[in-house]
């Protein structure tokens, strides 16, 4: 994803024309393709502010590791310098030279240290610091660890923490998805149901108008009472009603829902328009253990809580691994092979300077308590663990069962629909032979309404349930 941050005048510049646009555009909405929960999620998950700050320390992450990766760079070190000072052959006498030096340090990641380079001194004597031929000296010095520093020491154990640690971003960047998206689907399909629901009333007001049309025809003609006029009339201004509450639900899930649509470059998206929710909705699936065995599996392995846990404690095995080896002795071998050339050098111009260096801590106090922290951080990690995994395999479980759960919800919700629309043509058919009462018409168009509110609403959840599932599985 390519993120392209202004400056903060320029952003809101950006946002109030935003705004703006919506204004202008309320009472002539531009023509907007379906909103699908497939483009919904896609348009979250690239254009979030969230996951855009989550990106940010992925970046952050990635800009430590290589800062830590510079202990391993090559260093060049150069210079030059005069000296006048007194004979010690002749005091009083003077003397001048000129030294001169260039080098090349390497730090390997097992620990060995290399360096190469000239050192050059020009003058009427030797440096008496450093004695070289006119030609100058040639060297390459190498130290090798053998116990302490060896395989691991304090700068290849950071770079190690810090490629661990960017790991850890591209999972805390998943963690993130999957605590915004569920959140953003649950809103969305709030938001598809109360477009539903708004159309089941805008179906029963239409019923109510007609039929109200249709008495007032009859009064007129002296086929029925006056009072049925008035019972048709009441029950469209009740059934108007519950159309504004439909609106007003419609419009308040519709804001919510846009906290959640942004374009690229951060700028907020327009509220979703009525007509971009899908009317057509999937059908209730049960799910089997099958399903709830596979997904707990998948779990397992795609839960980004498990994988960060893991990183951690690898970084806590590398600080022990580290402690364990300051314990012991530090001992070096170093070799400084060398050739002198031109006057004044050495014999066959060729140099040698070779040993070995030792230094050990009496107590090892710190050492040994870096290891015990270290060890203590795995145990909590490992505690943690098992924890994270029995909180997800419960959250499954929950997931499952709210999903089979609302899949017989909605079977039920079905049945109770058909019987209503059953009663009310019954009741459509009595009153058409005089033997019922509009009032008791307009109860039975009620209801069948309810029903299929309640179908709508069950239908939302199962499909939240899904996501949910989704969600605490790591397939979302």
């Amino acid at each position: 994803m390519s993120l392209f941050f202004k400056p903060a005048a320029s952003l809101c510049m950006l946002l109030s024309l935003n705004v703006l646009a919506e204004d202008l555009t309320a009472n002539h909405p531009p023509k907007k393709s379906l909103l699908t929960e497939a483009s919904f999620l896609q348009q979250v998950k690239y254009n979030h502010p969230l996951l855009a700050l989550a990106y940010l320390k992925q970046e952050a992450a990635s800009a430590q590791r290589l800062e830590k990766q510079g202990a391993f760079d090559p260093i060049m070190k150069a210079g030059s310098g005069f000296k006048r000072f007194n004979s010690s052959a002749a005091l009083g006498k003077v003397q001048e030279v000129v030294e001169s030096y260039f080098s090349v340090d390497f730090l390997s990641r097992y620990g060995i240290r290399v360096r190469t380079g000239v050192n050059l001194a020009i003058g009427d004597i030797k440096t008496p610091t450093y004695p070289t031929g006119e030609g100058g000296e040639y060297y390459v010095d190498i130290t090798v660890p053998l116990f302490r520093g060896a395989g691991i020491n304090p700068e290849s154990a950071q770079e190690s923490k810090a490629f661990l640690r960017e790991d850890q971003t591209e999972h805390l960047l998943r963690q993130t998805e999957l605590l915004l998206l569920p959140d953003a689907l649950n809103h969305y399909w709030r938001w598809v149901g109360a477009r539903k629901k708004k159309a089941v009333e805008q179906a029963l007001l239409d019923t109510a108008k007609f039929r109200a049309h249709a008495v007032q025809q009859k009064i007129d003609k002296g086929l029925l009472a006056t009072i049925n006029g008035i019972e048709a009339e009441r029950e469209v201004q009740k059934r108007m009603g519950r159309l504004y509450k439909a609106e007003r639900a419609l419009q308040q899930a519709a804001y919510k829902l846009a906290a959640f649509l942004w374009l690229d470059n951060l700028i907020p998206d327009l509220t979703p328009k009525p007509e971009q929710a899908p009317l057509t909705l999937t059908k209730p699936v049960k799910y089997s253990s099958h399903d709830l065995a596979q997904g707990k599996q998948q779990a397992l392995q795609n839960r980004p809580e498990l994988q960060i846990l893991d990183l951690a404690k690898s970084m806590a095995k590398i600080d022990r691994q580290l402690a364990e080896n300051t314990l012991l002795p530090q001992i070096d071998l170093f070799v400084t092979p060398g050739y002198q050339a031109g006057y004044g050098a050495i014999e066959k111009g060729a140099e040698v300077m070779a040993g070995v260096s030792m230094s050990l801590p009496i107590l090892q106090r710190r050492a040994k308590a870096n290891i015990e922290q270290a060890s203590i951080a795995i145990k909590k990690l490992t505690i943690q663990e098992r924890q994270t995994i029995r909180m997800i395999m419960l959250e499954i479980a929950d997931h499952f069962s709210a999903v089979n759960t609302t899949y017989d919800r909605y079977q039920a919700a079905e049945q109770e629909l058909s019987f209503a629309q059953q009663l009310e043509s019954g009741e459509k058919t009595r009153f058409e032979y005089g033997d019922s009462t509009l009032f008791l018409v307009n109860r039975r168009e009620r209801a069948t309404g309810e029903a299929k509110l309640d179908l709508i609403d069950v239908l939302v959840e199962y499909h939240q349930a899904v996501a949910g599932f989704r969600a605490a599985t790591g397939n979302l």
